[in-house]
C-alpha cells in the first residue's frame, strides 16, 4: 500500500503540529475525528529531527496503545520510520518493552506507577537517563483527578515523572466533561502547576463557590470559566469538529420504557426503603446512596447481583432486551453497535443474539483487530462493548455502521461522547442514529439529565477558551 503524503493533511492538523513544536508544554483540546494522532506524530518527528527530543513516552488507554499509534504512523511517509515498543502485559513483558530501543514507547494508564518505580530503579539510581524526554498523554481527561497530595495513583506517579519530561503534550476531545474543575488535574500534569497552581483546594476556592452544606457541590463564579481559560490559554489549542469537518447528521432517539408492575414495586421499595427482596429469596440491604444508585441501575437494565463481588446474577425482566430486539429487526441487517453497562447485560445480549461479538478488556490485540476488520467487511451485525472499552481506540467503524444503541447510559460525558464518535465522525456517509434505552421513572432518567447538564458545562468551557484565544489574536494584531 502506498504511503500517504503529509501534503494531504488539513490545515488544522498542521496547526496542531506547529503548536506542539512551538510549545514544549501544550494541551490540545480537539474533537474526535480531527486527526490529533497523526498531527502529534508529525510534531514528534520534527522535534526528533531537531534533536531536542530523543525518545517519547505515550500514555494512553490500552486499546489505543494496541491499535492506534503504531498503525497510524505506518500509513504516512513522514512517520513510518518511527520505531515503537509497547510496555504492556506481564511484568516481564513490560520490562522487555521498556528496555527495547525505540523512538516511541507506549504504556497504558494503569501501569504508570509501575513505570515510575522502574525508571527510578533501572535508570536514575544507576545514573542513567530514561529512554525518553517527551511524554504524550493521550486522553488527558483521564488525569482530571490528579492532585499533589491526593487523587488517583496514576496521577501521582505522573507528577513524580514530570521532571524527566521537559516536553509534554496532552490530548483530549472532552477536557471538561464533568465541569471546569476537571481542568485542574489536566493542567497540573502538563505544566506542573504553573497556571492553575498545585493546590486543588486553593484552585477550587478561587474559582468556585460551595452550593451545599456538605462541601460536595461547587459551582463556578460568573467569570471563572473565562479566567481559567485565560490562565491556560497560552499553551492550549482548541478545535471543534463542526468548525473544520462536514459532520454527518446525528439523531438521538430516546426510547422510553416501563418497568413491569412487579418490578416497579420492587424498584420503588429499593429507592424508598434502601431494601430489595428478590423473587429467588435473596434480601439485599442498601447501605448508602452509591449502593442504591448502582443496584437501581441494574434493576432498570433487567438483572441484579445479589452479592457484591460475586459474578452470579439474578434475572428480573427483559424489557430492554426486547427493545433491543425491536431495534435490530427495524435495522434490517444493518450492523448495530451496543454499549452495555453491566456484565449481566453482555451475557443476556450474547445469549439472545448469537452473531454478536463482545469486545472487552480481555479481548486479545489480534482478536480485537480482527473484529474491526470483520465489522468493516460486513461479516458482523453486532458488536457489544462497555463504554470504557469502546470509548477510546476503536476506530474505523464508521465504514460499515451508523447505528448505536445505549443499553445502559454512562455517567461519564467523556465516555458517552467518545463512544458515539466511533460512528459519528468524518467519513461517515449516513446519518448516525443513537438509540438510548431509558427506563422511565428510574435512575436512567437522572443519568440522561446529568449528561445533558455536563454537556452544557463542557460547551461553556470550550466557548470561554475560544473567546480568550480570539482575544489574544486580536491583541497581537493591534500591537
Amino acid at each position: 500500500m502506498a504511503l500517504l503524503s503529509p501534503d494531504i493533511l488539513h490545515g488544522y492538523q498542521h496547526k496542531i503540529t506547529d503548536h506542539q513544536v512551538e510549545h514544549p508544554q501544550t494541551m490540545v483540546f480537539a474533537d474526535m475525528g480531527l486527526g490529533k494522532t497523526i498531527a502529534t506524530l508529525g510534531a514528534i518527528d520534527t522535534l526528533m529531527e531537531r534533536m531536542v527530543v530523543y525518545g517519547v513516552l505515550i500514555v494512553a488507554p490500552l486499546r489505543v496503545c494496541q491499535g492506534v499509534w503504531r498503525q497510524e504512523a505506518a500509513k504516512w511517509a513522514h512517520t513510518n520510520h518511527l520505531r515503537f515498543s509497547t510496555i504492556l502485559g506481564t511484568p516481564d513483558e513490560r520490562v522487555r518493552g521498556l528496555m527495547t530501543p525505540a523512538d516511541i514507547h507506549l504504556i497504558n494508564f494503569d501501569n504508570l506507577r509501575w513505570l515510575q518505580e522502574q525508571i527510578e530503579f533501572r535508570y536514575l539510581r544507576k545514573g542513567r537517563r530514561p529512554p525518553f524526554n517527551m511524554v504524550v498523554v493521550d486522553e488527558l481527561s483521564k488525569m482530571k483527578s490528579t492532585r499533589v497530595r491526593q487523587g488517583a495513583e496514576r496521577g501521582k506517579a505522573m507528577l513524580k515523572l514530570l521532571p524527566y519530561f521537559p516536553y509534554r503534550t496532552g490530548l483530549t476531545g472532552t477536557p471538561a466533561s464533568n465541569g471546569v474543575q476537571d481542568l485542574f488535574g489536566q493542567a497540573l500534569v502538563i505544566d506542573g502547576g504553573q497556571r492553575l497552581g498545585t493546590s486543588f483546594t486553593k484552585f477550587r476556592s478561587t474559582y468556585f463557590y460551595q452550593t451545599d452544606f456538605n462541601g460536595y457541590r461547587w459551582a463556578p463564579f460568573d467569570k471563572s470559566k473565562e479566567q481559567i481559560a485565560e490562565a491556560i490559554g497560552d499553551i492550549t489549542i482548541n478545535l471543534a469538529a463542526e468548525d473544520y469537518l462536514e459532520m454527518p447528521e446525528k439523531v438521538v432517539n430516546d426510547i422510553m420504557l416501563e418497568l413491569p408492575p412487579k418490578v416497579r414495586v420492587m424498584y420503588d421499595k429499593a429507592e424508598a426503603d434502601m431494601f430489595i427482596e428478590l423473587e429467588g429469596g435473596h434480601q439485599i440491604e442498601l447501605h448508602n446512596e452509591a449502593s442504591k444508585l448502582g443496584r437501581c441501575r441494574q434493576m432498570a437494565n433487567g438483572a441484579i447481583y445479589p452479592e457484591p463481588g460475586v459474578p452470579k446474577w439474578e434475572q428480573i425482566h427483559d424489557t430492554k432486551l426486547d427493545a433491543l430486539e425491536d431495534i435490530v429487526e427495524e435495522s434490517a441487517g444493518q450492523p448495530v453497535l451496543v454499549a452495555y453497562a453491566f456484565q449481566h447485560d453482555a451475557h443476556k445480549i450474547l445469549k439472545k443474539f448469537k452473531g454478536a461479538v463482545w469486545l472487552s478488556s480481555k479481548t486479545s490485540e489480534k482478536d480485537f483487530l480482527q473484529t474491526i476488520d470483520d465489522w468493516n467487511s460486513g461479516k458482523l451485525t453486532m458488536i457489544i462493548a462497555h463504554p470504557a472499552s469502546m470509548g477510546h481506540g476503536i476506530d474505523r467503524l464508521q465504514k460499515n455502521g451508523h447505528i448505536i444503541v445505549w443499553y445502559g447510559l454512562d455517567w461519564s460525558l467523556d465516555l458517552y461522547d467518545q463512544t458515539n464518535a466511533r460512528l459519528w465522525r468524518q467519513g461517515q456517509e449516513r446519518p448516525v442514529i443513537i438509540h438510548r434505552l431509558v427506563m422511565g421513572g428510574t435512575v436512567d432518567e437522572a443519568m440522561r439529565m446529568a449528561l445533558a447538564a455536563k454537556a452544557e458545562d463542557e460547551i461553556g468551557a470550550r466557548k470561554a477558551l475560544d473567546a480568550y484565544r480570539a482575544g489574544m489574536t486580536l491583541t497581537s494584531s493591534i500591537t
